[in-house]
C-alpha cells in the first residue's frame, strides 16, 4: 500500500450536510482524482480544512488529504485540475 497526500482538493459548502458526508464526498473525490476506484482507498486523513471565500456566490472548502491507496498507484492531476497536487509520504520503519 502507498500513503498519498492530496493538496488543494476543493468542495462547494453546499455539498457538505455532515460529516459523514463530508468523509464520503472526499473519498469520492479523491479516487476520482487517483483515477481507482473508492473502495481502493483506505485510511482517509483530513490533515488541513480551510474555508475560501473569496468567490461569495460559491465558497469552497479547501482540503489537503492523506490516502493509503494500492501499491503502485500515483495520481497524476489532469491539466485543468490547478493547483491540485500529489505526493508520496514515505513512513519510516521503527527503531
Amino acid at each position: 500500500m502507498t500513503r498519498l497526500r492530496l493538496t488543494n482538493l476543493n468542495l462547494p459548502l453546499q455539498e457538505i450536510s455532515d460529516a459523514d458526508r463530508e468523509t464520503d464526498l472526499l473519498l469520492a473525490k479523491a479516487a476520482a482524482k487517483l483515477r481507482v476506484a473508492p473502495d481502493r482507498l483506505s485510511q482517509l486523513a483530513i490533515v488541513k480544512k480551510s474555508l475560501d471565500a473569496r468567490d461569495k456566490g460559491r465558497p469552497v472548502f479547501v482540503y489537503t488529504l492523506d490516502v493509503t491507496a494500492p501499491k503502485g498507484v500515483r495520481g497524476t492531476p489532469a491539466p485543468r485540475e490547478s493547483g491540485l497536487t500529489i505526493d508520496n509520504l514515505t513512513v519510516a520503519a521503527p527503531r
